[in-house]
């Protein structure tokens, strides 16, 4: 089945249970390549009630991607504000990204993030960063595609 035959819209109150699934999936993806990663028993419940929030909340964004009755990806972002010393407040995050493994290298990940990025532009919001695991190389790659740059690492230190 080809990318142009998959819908992306908005996701909607009956589709969280589809979006957690897809979540799930990406939860374990992340894991399985770090696991500081790995999740407490609960998360999902915690997940599924934080995204819940954000799909109500006019400054985020999730998106799903279906096909066929099948869910085959989603997207989840949000604007966030930067500290008052900052001239740039305001900025998207773009926390999630997934696609299934059998719709990827497809364009499916383009779509969604292109259309994130229109979204808070609409919106007045001039950059967006994204949240990438470094052990991740394809999403990297994928979001280096996609025009986003290194700007700031975060440091680990186990104690």
């Amino acid at each position: 089945m080809g990318e142009s035959s998959i819908e992306v819209r908005r996701a909607q109150a009956r589709d969280m249970a589809f979006v957690v699934e897809l979540w799930r999936q990406l939860a374990e993806e992340l894991a399985g390549r770090d696991d500081r990663y790995s999740l407490r028993q609960d998360a999902e419940i915690l997940w599924a009630k934080w995204a819940g929030q954000r799909l109500r909340d006019e400054d985020s964004l999730m998106l799903v991607a279906e096909t066929g009755g099948d869910y085959v990806g989603y997207l989840l972002a949000h604007v966030d504000d930067s500290q008052p010393i900052f001239k740039m407040r305001r900025h998207a995050t773009v926390t999630d990204v997934f696609v299934v493994k059998e719709q990827r290298r497809k364009g499916l990940g383009k779509r969604l993030v292109d259309e994130a990025l229109a979204f808070f532009k609409e919106r007045g919001v001039s950059h967006a960063r994204a949240n990438v695991l470094l052990k991740n190389e394809g999403a990297k790659a994928f979001m280096e595609k996609m025009g986003f740059g290194d700007f700031l690492a975060r440091m680990w230190k186990p104690l």
